[in-house]
Parts: C-alpha cells; structure tokens; sequence
C-alpha cells in the first residue's frame, strides 16, 4: 500500500523529539507486522484547509501510482479555527465547503479517510474546534468517507492535555502522538485496511 497523510503540523509531528509524530508511528507498527506500506507525510505547519484544497492534489499524484493499493488520509482543521484580528481565521462554512471540496475531489481518485482536529489547552478554541469535527463528522458521513473524531476523545483526557506544549497549548511531545496513533489503530476502519 502507499498511503498519503496530508493536513497541518499534527500530521507532520511537530513537537515530538522523537520525530515521528502519529503517522510514523502508525506506519511503524504495520511494517513491524510485515504489512507493505510506504508512508508519505505531506504534513505542512500552519496550514488550513485553503492551504490543503490548493496542494493535496499536486502532491499525492507522484505518489499514489495506480498499480499499488492506495490511500489519501486528510487532517486539518485547528489552524482554520484560530482566532485572527477577531475572527476564525477561516470562517467555519467555508471550512466545511473547502473539506468538501478536498474529500469529494480526492475520493474520486482515491480511497480516503479523514482524522479529525485535535483538542487544545484553550477552552474557547476548543469550542470552535468542535463545532468543525462535529460539521466533518456529518460531511463525511453524507459522503461515506470514514471519519475518527479524536476530538471528542482527547478533550477530556488528562494524559493529552498534559502532553501539550506549555507554549502554545497546541502541539504535542511524544506522549501525546502515541495517544492519537493508539486511536488511529484501534479504529475499525483503519484495522480492516491490513487484513
């Protein structure tokens, strides 16, 4: 299989000193198990879902050849809900129709999962973050992409919380990978892809 894992810093693994983040670890342990899967983190910082609508495509065509199994998992979200000059940086429509955009144009090509946004130290983020996994929940829902809200899971657990950065409140260490990686492969969707 070659699998794509496009979204922002949390994909890239931004915080772990360990340099793996969640997808390298999740790629590890399949490989470990002698599953065949080449992983490309296309994880960029800072990024929102406009970044993502204008990249995802270019990226993952070099990558995800037909003859090989193929898979394009998409996260974002956080960096949409930032607050900027008063406002979510991206109003949360046009979120919801820029992951409609992204999912709708790469099922077409692919299969496709999506990972939903983290939780963060900052309650009142925390709402507007919600709000988007609970919109992308339903989207994906309409559109049959599998979709793991790890929001929900990761607002109230302590361990999370205390794996963020003392800074920013935003970025995991390792700890904290682990957890969203331990998430990612005990989801049912993701289980049946190795058997």
């Amino acid at each position: 299989m070659r699998a794509c894992f496009i979204g922002d810093s949390i994909v890239s693994g931004v915080g772990d000193r360990m340099c793996l983040g969640w997808v390298g670890r999740v790629c590890s342990h399949h490989r470990k198990r002698g599953f065949d899967i080449t992983c490309y983190n296309l994880g960029v910082r800072g990024e929102t879902s406009e970044n993502i609508m204008a990249r995802w495509e270019a990226e993952t065509v070099p990558r995800l050849k037909p003859e090989y199994q193929q898979l394009a998992v998409f996260s974002f979200g956080v960096n949409d809900t930032k607050i900027e000059q008063k406002e979510p940086k991206i109003a949360l429509p046009r979120s919801i129709e820029n992951a409609e955009t992204i999912l709708s144009g790469a099922a077409k090509r692919y299969p496709v999962m999506m990972i939903g946004p983290i939780a963060v130290r900052d309650n009142a983020h925390n709402a507007r973050i919600q709000v988007l996994s609970e919109h992308m929940a339903s989207l994906c829902s309409q559109n049959s992409v599998p979709y793991l809200d790890i929001y929900r899971f990761l607002v109230s657990n302590a361990e999370w919380m205390t794996s963020l950065d003392p800074e920013d409140g935003i970025h995991p260490n390792e700890h904290g990978y682990e957890l969203i990686a331990s998430l990612v492969l005990r989801w049912e969707p993701w289980q049946k892809l190795s058997q």
